[in-house]
């Protein structure tokens, strides 16, 4: 509910009679609202750390132990990884055995993620990003009853944050660089002000006009810096 601890307040609704508690099970059970009705869009999809460990667990990394590797099944590659054989991000290459026993350039990594998966989907032997997270929920809304849908929303969870965890990823102030075009911005967004209050002092816009002005400007400069900083992260 978003709801924190500084006086915040909401109202619980109690179903009583037997239509009530059918209607609040069948209609307004969360499971059965997960779509926006406006675009069929999912309206939970994994986030921040849930994103980073599926990116992690689906990235290949170039050199990295036992890539190359020629492998017989997706058991035995991951047999190779628990044994310390291969790494989790390397490029190896196994026969699926799902799929006629063809060839696949893939990582243990992805071979893990799509175990949560349904079969359904399809085997994603890519880099799994946000937006392609969202893709997947969505075809699970659209295949698969909304308990089974549910569950592997809860697994991708799982595994989101296990291996956000286990990647170790952290950002050090040291990481943030102060662009050097953060000068220049606050400059020219100072300007920018400057003729806003002109024009007001000499009447051409409202007061509500010059607040909207100076607050679109900042907001503008802060977006431009932001971008800057994202820009220099190596």
């Amino acid at each position: 509910f978003n709801a924190d601890f500084d006086g915040d307040q909401m109202a619980v609704h109690i179903p009583l009679s037997k239509a009530a508690v059918k209607e609040a099970r069948e209609v307004m059970l969360s499971s059965h609202n997960m779509l926006l009705p406006s675009c069929g869009e999912p309206i939970v999809t994994p986030t921040l750390d849930m994103v980073l460990g599926c990116y992690y667990l689906t990235t290949v990394r170039p050199g990295a132990k036992g890539e190359g590797t020629i492998l017989g099944s997706f058991e035995e590659a991951k047999l190779a990884y628990e044994l310390g054989a291969i790494d989790l991000r390397a490029e190896v290459e196994v026969r699926d055995q799902e799929r006629g026993g063809q060839r696949v350039k893939t990582s243990v990594g992805r071979i893990i993620f799509n175990e949560v998966l349904p079969s359904e989907l399809g085997f994603y032997n890519k880099v799994i990003d946000k937006s392609i997270l969202k893709q997947i929920v969505t075809d699970c809304w659209q295949r698969l009853s909304n308990e089974d849908a549910a569950a592997v929303l809860d697994s991708l969870k799982q595994l989101g944050f296990h291996y956000a965890t286990k990647s170790g990823t952290t950002i050090a102030m040291s990481d943030i660089q102060v662009p050097q075009s953060k000068p220049k911005l606050l400059e020219e967004a100072e300007e920018r002000i400057a003729i806003i209050e002109n024009q007001y002092r000499r009447g051409l816009i409202t007061d509500d006009e010059k607040y909207s002005g100076v607050i679109e400007a900042w907001m503008e400069t802060t977006d431009k810096i932001t971008d800057a900083i994202s820009d220099a992260f190596d």
